[in-house]
């Protein structure tokens, strides 16, 4: 709905009967506009309803719509979903579809004089739906907080278990700024095993599991590229990232090597920092904290793995 002057709109809910209907609903993708593939959708029912799907909300002051941390839809709400396709059919249900889009954490930006102005959101392991998705900026001058990827800005990003993510800030105005890390539905944070957010122009280095906020200043000419996040998932071992076939593990701040051959030690950009022919099992950590990727080069026989370093 658009309008070029202020109107009050009134919507009734005394009268009207319940939607006992399916749930379904068809979106629309009109190639070459703006906003390509955005619906506006509402939950048909008068109870709470889920989509199996991620979606998108619109925040306190509409400034903006954020990717939403939770799955569940109140009665009448309208959501933002983004279609794949034209007329494509989307259903919504009263069941909850329980870890519909995998374990998740939000990273919410607010500046002390409202709520939650912009969020990002990284969610860890499989789901329905393995897509990043994009921001969407009403006011293209916003605060926002974003994920980029290929020189693309997203709202939510799939990743893998444990590694490292640019996470850009761009403020509005020169201010006082506070990020805050929270579960998405069906996760907690407690099943993170390690989580810091790294400021690279003040060089701080938050462990979000301990400080779950961090409060920084911020100004409009500041470079967006500001944080990292380095994390892991505590389904892993407490060391490794692959539990497929590790061989390698930390034990009393050395990196103990179970296995012979040319060990190569890569930053997670693909850098190759260290290559040497294994005579001994233990071997010097990386000296900075991060994640890192082992390959055990022996004959044919090629292994690969993931590993912190705290």
């Amino acid at each position: 709905y658009a309008n070029s002057e202020d109107v009050t709109l009134v919507f009734s809910v005394s009268s009207g009967t319940p939607y006992n209907g399916n749930g379904e609903v068809t979106l629309s993708k009109t190639s070459g506009a703006e906003w390509e593939g955005w619906n506006l959708v509402g939950n048909p029912f008068n109870e709470t309803a889920y989509i199996d799907r991620e979606f998108y909300t619109m925040n306190e002051d509409g400034s903006e719509i954020m990717a939403a941390e939770r799955n569940d839809i109140a009665p009448m709400e309208g959501v933002f979903v983004i279609a794949d396709y034209d007329e494509e059919a989307m259903t919504f249900t009263t069941t909850d579809p329980q870890n519909n889009n995998g374990k998740g954490l939000a990273l919410n930006i607010s500046n002390g004089r409202s709520g939650v102005i912009d969020r990002a959101i990284v969610r860890f392991g499989e789901g329905s739906q393995q897509r990043n998705l994009p921001k969407f900026q009403i006011n293209r001058n916003s605060t926002k907080v974003y994920i980029p990827q290929d020189n693309n800005d997203y709202a939510v990003v799939h990743a893998e278990r444990a590694g490292e993510m640019p996470v850009n800030f761009k403020a509005e105005k020169n201010g006082t700024y506070t990020l805050t890390v929270s579960a998405t539905a069906n996760c907690q944070l407690s099943t993170v095993n390690y989580l810091h957010l790294i400021d690279h122009l003040t060089g701080a280095d938050i462990d979000l599991l301990q400080t779950p906020s961090y409060t920084f200043d911020s100004k409009v000419t500041d470079y967006e590229s500001r944080f990292k996040l380095v994390y892991e998932g505590k389904e892993d071992n407490d060391n490794n990232l692959d539990n497929n076939d590790n061989f390698a593990f930390i034990s009393n701040g050395e990196l103990v090597i179970n296995g012979t051959g040319t060990l190569q030690v890569f930053d997670v950009l693909g850098h190759q920092l260290l290559s040497k022919e294994l005579s001994t099992v233990n071997c010097q950590l990386p000296t900075v904290a991060g994640v890192y990727v082992l390959r055990l080069i022996n004959g044919d026989d090629v292994k690969t793995q993931k590993i912190v370093v705290r």
